[in-house]
Parts: C-alpha cells; structure tokens; sequence
C-alpha cells in the first residue's frame, strides 16, 4: 500500500473508498471527526470502541496512517506532561479532501453534536480530551473573507483563509456561532479568550484573538510612584493601617 496519497495514485479511488470504509477503520474515522480537537489519543480511541481490541484498533490507525487518511503529531518534549498522552491522530490535509470528495464528511456535525451527548465517559477519558495538543501553526489573526455572497443568508459562517478556498465552516444559531475545533486548534484559541471583530472598509472582516492572561498577579501592575518607601512605616499607604 502507498505511503501516501500523493503516491497513491496506483491505488484505484473506488479501490481506496472501500479501504477507508472498512467497519474498524471508518469507526475510527469518525471517532476523529467527532473529537472536540479533531485529535484523539489511542486511548481515547480504545475506549470509543470497546468491542475492539486494543490491537485492533492500533493496527487500523497504522493502516489509516499508511494510507496518508490519518497522520499521528507528537507533542513536542518540552510540552509533554507526566500523567497526559503526548501522541495523537487527524486526519490529514489529502485525507480530509479525499473524504469530502466522496461525501464521507457528511455526518461530521452530527458525530460532534452526539459526542457532546455522552455523559458516562472514564474520569482518565475527560483528562485526555482536555490534554495539551500540537499545534499546527502560530497565528493570532484570522482573516474571514465574504466574496459575492453573504454566506450568513445561507445560514453558515464560511472561515476562509484565502478567497480561493473554504478551510472550515458552521451554522448559526441564533446570534451564536461554534468555532470549528480545526480553527480553535490552529489559532490555539481557549475558553476565556476574546474575539474581536473588524469590519473592513472592502465588506471583509477580520478577527483578532486575544488570549487571556492568567495567574494570580497577571494584572497587578505594582507601585509606579519613582520615591523608595519603607515598608514597616509607609505601608498604610497601600490601604492597610498601621496599628
């Protein structure tokens, strides 16, 4: 088998359409969609199909990965946390175009909504769904393009990175949108951050991420004043009295 699409062309596109839609393999497919990252660990995997052995299922991502479906990204080794996984599995640029090309992508939305339904999963399972991941690219903003059409009278936010192309989308619901995982990942976008919208003169808009600071002094700015005070006299200054 090829190591990659790019090689695969050997590979018959029927031939590689029902490769992928193997029971085991397109379980596992989905299981990657559906992921709030997009990025599943092998065990997360494994609990995601109990009915299959562990090397069953290993021996399948290995297939997938083969196929250039599936790439497995690694933390790198001063990210890496004792207790958490540090290797995960997407899918990949070409493997993602491949299924949208034979409408395999169909039922993403839906697999996302129903695995936010599960609510008996492992403690040792929501650890490793919250577990640090690879990110792909730096970026702090995101440019969203609007060419022709309003895509909002369609329903769906279209986040393209160019005019030429669309990398990820979602509904409207109400006057609420969700941030695609891919997008979330990419610009490492985390709960507590800000969005802020720029409406371009041109009808395009910009968005710019702002992450939030953390820790307990993160906005403590200290004494500016340019006099040394002494601290067992001059502290009441700061609001405690001097008994």
């Amino acid at each position: 088998m090829s190591t990659d699409l790019g090689t695969a062309g050997e590979m018959e596109s029927r031939e590689l359409v029902h490769f992928v839609t193997q029971q085991t393999r397109f379980a596992l497919i989905n299981n990657i969609l559906q992921h709030p990252e997009q990025l599943p660990s092998m065990y997360e995997l494994e609990e995601l199909n109990p009915s299959v052995s562990k090397a069953t299922v290993y021996k399948h991502i290995q297939k997938l990965i083969d196929a250039g479906i599936v790439n497995e990204v690694a933390l790198d080794d001063d990210q890496r946390r004792q207790g958490y996984p540090w290797k995960f599995y997407g899918l990949t640029e070409e493997g993602r175009t491949f299924l949208n090309e034979h409408n395999l992508l169909a039922a993403e939305e839906t697999l996302q909504q129903i695995y936010e339904t599960i609510s008996d999963k492992p403690e040792k399972m929501v650890k490793y769904e919250n577990a640090p991941r690879p990110k792909e690219k730096w970026a702090w903003i995101l440019e969203i393009v609007w060419r022709h059409t309003r895509f909002f009278t369609a329903g769906h936010i279209r986040e393209c990175m160019s005019s030429d192309r669309i990398d990820a989308e979602s509904k409207v619901s109400g006057n609420q949108a969700n941030i695609p995982a891919r997008i979330r990942r990419e610009l490492d976008i985390d709960d507590g951050d800000q969005l802020r919208w720029h409406l371009e003169d041109d009808g395009s808009i910009r968005v710019q991420v702002i992450q939030q600071q953390t820790g307990t002094f993160a906005n403590f700015e200290g004494y500016a004043g340019e006099e040394a005070t002494d601290v067992t006299s001059d502290h009441d200054a700061w609001g405690v009295d001097v008994e």
